[in-house]
């Protein structure tokens, strides 16, 4: 039996939970994002003291307005609850807020929470259960849990969840670009007619992307050279498009380079 009646959190607690929670809901929403379901966002709301009860302490995964919609939704959540687990949430425009729950404790892989998801996003009906399990009444995370969450945070790394995300969101597009300029497949060029406006506005958009994406990092990535090479193909004939293509050197370099991060980063997980 789950009761509210628990002490109200400590800084201590509160900082617990950001942190172990967070990198967590983190590391699910990388895995998520490499099998494809669209993440936009992470937020943690730690536990508080509402009224004469205690507040849930839970995480949220968010995702654009075309996946709710295509899921006949206003929103959809992917969350995690500190007593239960994952769950999925979907608001319908008619029905009244539906949750399945994934069960398998509370910490399951994030591998397995993505197929949960996945699961969800071909059929909603589908998927986990709608009976809500509890693994552990409310109050402080204990130590148990916290070793059980802690493989999931990144040592000597001080960064907030939200820094975490942002990075493993823009390095997670920057992959799928890379592979996507370095793939270099054959064909003839793309007859694409753009307004002077819209044609501007997309130049405006590369540089916005680019700036939010390198910001302080260093400015030789393909994304950089791709907008560099849209910028110099205004009014260029189809014949000259290879003397205005830095963006696939700048592809295989930096897919090289992510490679060889990741190399080692599966060699330093093996080695714990």
């Amino acid at each position: 039996m789950v009761t509210d009646d628990v002490a109200e959190p400590s800084n201590e607690e509160l900082k617990d939970f950001d942190r172990y929670v967070g990198n967590y809901a983190v590391a699910v929403a990388t895995q998520a994002l490499a099998d494809g379901l669209p993440v936009v966002d992470v937020i943690v709301g730690p536990p508080e003291d509402i009224g004469d009860g205690r507040e849930d302490g839970e995480a949220w995964l968010f995702f654009p307005n075309d996946f709710n919609s295509g899921l006949g939704a206003r929103e959809c959540t992917l969350g995690w609850n500190e007593a239960s687990g994952w769950y999925f949430q979907r608001e319908p425009a008619e029905r009244s807020l539906e949750r399945r729950w994934l069960g398998h404790g509370l910490v399951p892989a994030p591998d397995r929470v993505a197929i949960f998801a996945t699961t969800l996003q071909v059929n909603p009906d589908s998927a986990g259960s709608l009976e809500r399990p509890f693994y552990r009444s409310k109050g402080r995370l204990e130590p148990e849990l916290l070793e059980r969450l802690k493989p999931y945070t990144i040592p000597k790394d001080s960064s907030s969840y939200q820094e975490l995300f942002t990075r493993a969101r823009n390095r997670h597009f920057e992959h799928r670009l890379a592979t996507t300029i370095a793939a270099d497949p054959p064909g003839v060029p793309i007859n694409l007619p753009l307004l002077p406006g819209e044609y501007a506005a997309l130049e405006l958009a590369l540089e916005w992307l680019d700036g939010l994406v390198n910001h302080g990092y260093d400015q030789r990535g393909p994304l950089t050279a791709f907008a560099r090479d849209i910028h110099k193909r205004r009014g260029a004939d189809a014949a000259d498009i290879d003397a205005s293509r830095t963006n696939l050197s700048a592809a295989r370099a930096r897919l090289e380079e992510l490679r060889r991060q990741d190399a080692e980063k599966r060699g330093e997980d093996t080695d714990r």
